[in-house]
């Protein structure tokens, strides 16, 4: 297997409840057997996650237990609370470590690739969640096969991948130009929108020579923003703020098929 996904499950107050996620979940198991897969949990959530294993009989997928207090981003436990509390579109359903959890998917993936829990060339990231089967998805039927191997061997090593959600090329043309117009701290003059739509946060790939950089530049921008007090209301703000400062360094995939879901492109992209 040429590629290592990591991903995690653990309980906290978030958008969907626990049925939902046991459905993704199942549909998460059925397509990864083509792949290796990382599975970062905790006491509280690794039994419901030991269960849908042992059901499938999964043998490529490796169970790591991290308390959230052994996340990279806890440093930040103080910066994560004060920004949970002025994070109006999601304060109301989600917690503050939710937030801290989707700024951690860069350091899992460093952490799978440093300790060679497999040992690939290319690593990354897939929200458990991925795939939700729904009538905007790929069928998961389809997606045995997936990720094709041919598919991973001709990816560019020197980028990596994300997707950009949004077909107005306008709009990411005026969120280009808005995070390149930078003050002297290196933050844009104008804020970006908090409802801005342009990268997807759950799936992204890279080689494993370009994976601590990746790290390394999320991580100095997420700090940057906390230093200066700015919203952080996800992980989309400061993907997006790397992403178009750092063009080169990425290949942004799209697609515009009608009734399939765009935030969920590398079901296809992989095949």
């Amino acid at each position: 297997m040429s590629i290592t996904f990591s991903t995690c499950w653990y309980k906290t107050k978030a958008k969907f409840n626990i049925a939902v996620y046991e459905r993704w979940i199942k549909n998460f198991l059925f397509v990864v057997d083509k792949c290796n897969i990382v599975i970062y949990t905790n006491d509280e959530s690794i039994n419901f996650l030991t269960r849908l294993i042992n059901k499938e009989k999964i043998t490529n997928i490796k169970l790591i237990k991290k308390p959230f207090e052994e996340f990279y981003n806890y440093k930040y436990l103080n910066n994560w609370e004060n920004n949970h509390k002025k994070n109006g579109q999601l304060n109301k359903i989600t917690s503050w470590y939710l937030n801290m959890l989707w700024c951690e998917k860069v350091h899992f993936v460093k952490e799978t690739m440093d300790k060679k829990y497999f040992d690939t060339e290319y690593y990354g990231w897939c929200d458990i969640g991925y795939f939700r089967n729904r009538m905007n998805d790929t069928n998961v039927g389809r997606l045995t096969k997936w990720p094709n191997s041919e598919k991973i061997k001709n990816l560019n090593k020197d980028k990596i991948y994300y997707a950009c959600i949004n077909n107005n090329d306008d709009y990411i043309q005026q969120l280009f130009r808005l995070i390149m117009n930078k003050n002297s701290d290196g933050l844009p003059i104008n804020k970006i929108p908090p409802n801005q739509l342009s990268i997807a946060g759950g799936f992204f790939i890279g080689h494993r020579d370009k994976i601590t950089w990746w790290r390394d530049m999320f991580d100095n921008k997420l700090n940057l923003y906390f230093k200066h007090d700015e919203l952080v209301k996800d992980d989309q703000i400061i993907i997006a703020d790397c992403v178009f400062s750092n063009l080169k360094h990425f290949h942004l995939c799209k697609e515009n098929i009608p009734n399939l879901d765009n935030w969920f492109l590398f079901q296809r992209f992989l095949l």
